[in-house]
């Protein structure tokens, strides 16, 4: 979803049920984006429905309006759902370009990793995107090209 919406890591972070609407099988979203000021964005309908699937998994019922797109796993039965903060949405990322790499999706043998080591690089708002598609795979592959 980072790379098909076009979001910053920390306005898709924030994202809950709630912020999203399906019109005429077309996800958006509503957020607050940079400058404080609300903003709508289309969502890639496979990416949405990933999410759906993987909250599904974790949590065995529908996600509800306040829930998380991006959420922490609890450890603990009656511990919150807390959204994903920005260095655990890296790490993961950066876990599944080194799965891919070892399963040779990824041909390259690059790292993705941040540019300063304990800050997020979210100043640059396309900074993983562009990595990911640079350093791990075909664009093709990774966004599908539009029937339209």
């Amino acid at each position: 979803m980072l790379v098909t919406s076009g979001l910053r890591a920390n306005e898709l972070c924030q994202l809950r049920w709630k912020d999203l609407e399906c019109l005429q099988d077309r996800w958006k979203c509503t957020f607050i984006g940079k400058g404080n000021k609300e903003a709508e964005q289309e969502l890639y309908a496979p990416a949405v429905q990933a999410a759906k699937t993987y909250f599904k998994k974790h949590f065995r019922r529908d996600p509800g309006p306040k829930d998380y797109l991006f959420h922490t796993i609890p450890v603990f039965a009656d511990d919150e759902i807390k959204p994903m903060p920005y260095h655990v949405l890296w790490y993961r990322i950066h876990e599944i370009g080194e799965k891919a790499r070892k399963r040779e999706i990824i041909k390259r043998d690059e790292a993705l990793r941040p540019r300063r080591r304990p800050s997020f690089p979210i100043s640059n708002k396309n900074h993983w995107a562009s990595s990911l598609v640079c350093l791990y795979a075909d664009t093709a592959m990774i966004i599908p090209h539009s029937s339209a």
